[in-house]
């Protein structure tokens, strides 16, 4: 992965990556957009990718990153998108989401979160929310 260092875009997502591999992607710091959907990550994944701080598009759904993952996320300050449907969030995880001041679309379908508990964020345009 190291070779790749002029790569900007990246869709690994559905390999079973795990936390230990994706290690391995943040190495391509050059990375504006990563799609790790569906890639068995937790907080320790998330802590990885706290690395990459040229993202401005993340997608994360349908792994378990929990609050614990959100708060390595929030140290991701250009990030325009963020998808994190899916990881076991609870209403906590707002706090941190409240960080990602770029943010303009986010999606946390399928997690403990409602419109209620997002309230202070007011800078986003597009937002997916709900059950599924």
């Amino acid at each position: 992965m190291t070779r790749l260092t002029g790569l900007t875009s990246l869709d690994a997502s559905r390999n079973r990556l795990t936390d230990n591999g994706i290690g391995h992607i943040t190495s391509i710091t050059s990375l504006i957009s990563l799609d790790v959907g569906s890639s068995y990550l937790t907080a320790d994944g998330a802590a990885h990718l706290a690395a990459l701080s040229n993202l401005t598009s993340l997608d994360v759904r349908y792994n378990n990153l929990e609050e614990s993952g959100v708060r390595h996320l929030a140290a991701l300050s250009y990030l325009t998108s963020l998808n994190i449907r899916d990881n076991n969030l609870s209403y906590n995880s707002a706090t941190y989401l409240a960080l990602l001041t770029s943010l303009s679309t986010l999606n946390v379908r399928g997690n403990d979160i409602s419109k209620s508990d997002l309230y202070g964020i007011t800078w986003i345009r597009e937002l997916e929310l709900g059950p599924v």
